[in-house]
């Protein structure tokens, strides 16, 4: 693992307990729910692609999906075992090792840690997890950023960059791209996210 990953990783261990208090409520993800339940059958394998305190997670199993949460931090999957969370697997996106197996990755605000380099690895890990048909949900921060910001590295992308990716990965089909506003007025939040839904070449 390179050092920027693992300080990465380490700043979620160290401030687990504020980024609890920061994420408690879903007002920000409700929409994408709505979005997501309406194209899954009932009962969709899910799995939650960089889980962090389960918050997601919680809710996907309250709606009666089979749900694996999944986390590089250690801190981070603690927390989603006390959030009720039964299925959770410690590992990095580039250790992502299932087969055929999900209806459905989730992946929000999560990915944006990745490297522009290692995206279409972890895209293709992705694609070889879902099963024929299988969904992809992914959010990032609106822009052309990549480095380190507020000690985590983010990676921002635009429609074009986007773009770019897939067709870099040649694994998954654009089923939707749309922007959104940061609903967290509370923390003064003005970022615009990129959010897509790919679905699965067979």
């Amino acid at each position: 693992m390179n050092e920027t990953y693992r300080k990465t990783i380490d700043y979620y261990n160290d401030f687990a307990a504020d980024y609890i208090a920061r994420t408690a409520t879903r007002e920000e993800v409700g929409p994408f729910y709505e979005e997501i339940i309406s194209l899954i059958k009932p009962k969709s394998k899910i799995l939650d692609f960089g889980c962090r305190t389960g918050r997601d997670s919680q809710f996907f199993i309250e709606a009666g999906f089979d749900v694996t949460a999944y986390d590089a931090s250690p801190a981070m999957c603690q927390t989603a075992k006390q959030n009720g969370c039964k299925k959770i697997v410690n590992k990095t996106f580039l250790e992502l090792d299932a087969e055929n197996e999900f209806d459905l990755v989730w992946a929000y605000a999560s990915l944006l840690h990745s490297s522009t380099d290692d995206l279409p690895k972890i895209f293709e890990l992705v694609h070889k997890a879902l099963k024929p048909g299988g969904k992809f949900f992914i959010t990032f921060k609106y822009g052309d950023f990549e480095g380190i910001r507020n000690a985590r590295l983010f990676n921002d992308f635009t429609e074009e960059k986007f773009d770019k990716l897939l067709k870099d990965s040649g694994k998954f089909t654009l089923y939707k791209i749309w922007l959104t506003d940061d609903v967290r007025t509370k923390q003064n939040r003005t970022n615009k996210w990129l959010n897509a839904i790919l679905l699965k070449n067979d």
